[in-house]
């Protein structure tokens, strides 16, 4: 059994967003070896660290005891590349674990020229396989030519040479196979020169040359002039495809023409290429026969394009399909193939009690979900101040304090739900606060109005009323049960007109209202949960949003217009695919949501070199 090493004395954690990002950065890789069955020795002397370490390796299930610190490795290298590189030689981690520890500086006792440095160096330990360095005189002079600069990079790599002259050997090999028309033979007959590399160094180094390929592939004017001739390109890397084994390459696009041609050689009509729209793309993937392989396009800048990546990649994983994606322009620097991260976790360690918001943040982003409800990093509480997010917070609070309202007079019911929130804000005395505050209790006076004459219309078929009632549904999956709780904000049984009883789950909402497509397709699930707790138990149920604003006019509700059992079955897959052990949680940034991310600073997203949506 192997020891892994992790000096982490020399950190400066000043350079960090947060001490959670150190410790989570390096639990994943204490985590990686253990996997590899190693053993893991960790050093460190900052105490607030060690204690973060703790909880995030407990998080993982991992059993560890504690020593003195101590000088793990005696070379020239920084400490914390000392830990790494060797075991890194071993296969016990990946490239890109290898070379983001110096993309990300976190050796602080080195120069910048020899962060440089050793960051080529992971990258080419990375990417480099055994290959034979001898080419058979007979082959075509193509051939010949690709062998060349894979054979000067294994012995610049033996020879311990310049290492700045390294990288540009990666691009010489890619941009020949791309001046070549045998792609798919060039492949191949590499695939015959990999002796004793291991399996993923082989496909890791044929999936990152696939990448530049299309990368520069895709530069369809530098390199091919006519359609015809960019279409068989296209098929070329089609076929590519198949030899590494990916089910879908996601690429970038530079044109409507590349577009086109993609969909064309992935087997779709003219009728669908015409309507290129990203739901269409969706469709063709979902339903391919016989396991095709497919290509996609990263731009989503098309006209029509609603679908944001998040959707796009969920539905590729239900599909069963394998997505590659390729670095984008903001992943500039040449011959790493970064990707967001995608980590998995065992059945035993996945939540299996969620909340709606759980829930909601599982399906749009996969990533902040393990971090919130995995690794257990919650976000430090705020102090109450006069923003919209405590504005929405402060009127749900005062809302669910008043019951009975037709009991009080309009006034009186104003001046109550004003004065709880009012209370709120008690601390918040500065003169913008008070400024703020003023120009609230205008706003408020005309919402509370339309709200009370709402409470008017409805009190003569109101048999009862609950505010703030918890709701809990269970799924089940072939690997067990899933518990989900919800909040609904009120709850209105009333007698209709045929002598039944209705229940209607209200959602107050102080922001945007989501769209009925939103709604369907599982984007805002906290009222639909609701809906679901009482539609599973055999009652009537109808939903709506209360909109707590300007859009709020006398008894008009916004009605959600959704089959309950539709809902029920789409939120069944969703828990299914969770369930499963090999389900990653992907790191994609999140639709439809205008703010930054709470654990932005954890993402590093242009390192993963993702768009920005």
């Amino acid at each position: 059994m192997r020891q892994t090493n992790i000096d982490i004395t020399n950190i400066d954690l000043q350079e960090y967003n947060s001490v959670y990002e150190e410790a989570v950065f390096v639990a994943k890789r204490a985590v990686q070896a253990w996997d590899n069955g190693d053993t893991v020795a960790i050093a460190t002397a900052e105490p607030d660290f060690l204690r973060l370490l703790r909880i995030t390796l407990q998080s993982y299930g991992v059993k560890y005891t504690e020593s003195a610190p101590q000088t793990l490795l005696d070379t020239q290298l920084p400490s914390l590349l000392r830990a790494i590189w060797r075991p890194a030689q071993q296969g016990s981690y990946t490239h890109s674990m290898v070379a983001s520890i110096a993309r990300h500086k976190m050796v602080r006792v080195c120069s910048e020229n020899e962060l440089l440095e050793w960051q080529e160096k992971a990258r080419l330990w990375s990417n480099a396989v055994t290959l034979s360095i001898t080419a058979d005189e007979t082959e075509p002079a193509w051939v010949q030519a690709l062998m060349q600069p894979i054979c000067a990079l294994r012995e610049l790599m033996l020879d311990g040479a310049d290492n700045y002259k390294l990288g540009y050997l990666h691009l010489d090999i890619a941009r020949t196979l791309v001046k070549e028309a045998a792609i798919k033979v060039a492949l191949e007959k590499m695939q015959l020169r990999i002796n004793t590399a291991p399996v993923h160094d082989k496909t890791d180094y044929l999936q990152w040359l696939l990448i530049q390929l299309s990368l520069e592939h895709l530069k369809a004017e530098e390199v091919t002039k006519t359609s015809q001739e960019r279409h068989a390109r296209l098929v070329s890397l089609m076929q590519v495809g198949q030899v590494v084994g990916v089910d879908v390459l996601i690429v970038p696009a530079f044109h409507e023409r590349a577009i086109s041609e993609m969909l064309y050689s992935a087997g779709l009509t003219s009728h669908e290429v015409r309507k290129h729209t990203m739901q269409r793309i969706e469709a063709a993937i979902i339903t391919s026969q016989g396991g095709r392989k497919l290509f996609f396009t990263r731009s989503y800048q098309m006209q029509g394009a609603k679908t944001k990546p998040p959707r796009l990649l969920r539905k590729l994983y239900m599909a069963g399909l394998k997505p590659l994606e390729s670095p984008v322009t903001a992943n500039s620097e040449h011959g790493i193939a970064k990707s967001a991260p995608t980590f998995t976790l065992p059945l035993h360690l996945r939540p299996k009690h969620l909340s709606a918001s759980a829930v909601e943040l599982l399906m749009h982003d996969p990533y902040s979900f393990y971090l919130r409800y995995v690794l257990k990093l919650k976000i430090m509480p705020q102090p109450v101040s006069c923003n919209r997010q405590h504005f929405g917070i402060a009127l749900h609070e005062s809302l669910a304090r008043v019951t009975h309202a037709t009991s009080m007079t309009r006034d009186e019911y104003i001046s109550c739900v004003i004065d709880n929130f009012k209370q709120y804000f008690i601390n918040c005395v500065s003169a913008t606060d008070l400024a703020i505050m003023r120009i609230w209790e205008t706003k408020l006076v005309y919402i509370l109005s339309k709200l009370y004459a709402f409470e008017k219309q409805v009190a003569g078929k109101l048999l009862a009323q609950a505010r703030e009632r918890s709701c809990q549904i269970t799924i089940d999956t072939a690997n067990g049960p899933v518990n989900i709780t919800t909040i609904a904000d009120r709850v209105d049984v009333y007698k209709s007109e045929q002598g039944s009883e209705m229940t209607v789950v209200y959602d107050y909402k102080t922001g945007t209202i989501p769209t009925q497509q939103e709604i369907k397709q599982g984007l805002a699930p906290q009222l639909l949960l609701a809906g679901l707790h009482y539609h599973i138990n055999g009652r009537d149920v109808a939903m709506g949003y209360i909109p707590l604003s300007n859009q709020l006019s006398d008894g008009v509700i916004h009605w959600v217009k959704a089959e309950l059992s539709e809902a029920l079955l789409g939120l069944h897959d969703l828990i299914a695919v969770y369930m499963e052990p090999d389900t990653p949680f992907i790191g994609v940034s999140r639709a439809n949501q205008a703010k930054a991310s709470e654990y932005q600073h954890l993402r590093r997203e242009q390192e993963w070199g993702i768009c920005e949506i």
